[in-house]
């Protein structure tokens, strides 16, 4: 699953296997919240912050433009 923020850019979104990612560090994690902002991840204690707020967790993929034009 994706969602694509106000600017047009999509994330993927993994909150099933954030835990997994972050702790191996695959990849930056964002929390992305219900107000339109994200944040870098940079902690356990944020993750754990991020999913009892039940934010979505996303991976960066790019601007839907950007996406659309390779």
């Amino acid at each position: 699953m994706t969602t694509t923020t106000n600017d047009g850019f999509v994330y993927l979104i993994v909150n099933e296997k954030a835990k997994e990612i972050f702790n191996y560090g695959i990849f930056e994690l964002y929390g992305l919240y219900a107000n339109g902002t994200e944040s870098l991840i940079e902690s356990e204690e944020h993750l754990s912050n991020v999913i009892a707020d039940g934010c979505e967790i996303g991976i960066e993929i790019g601007f839907v433009n950007d996406i659309l034009n390779q």
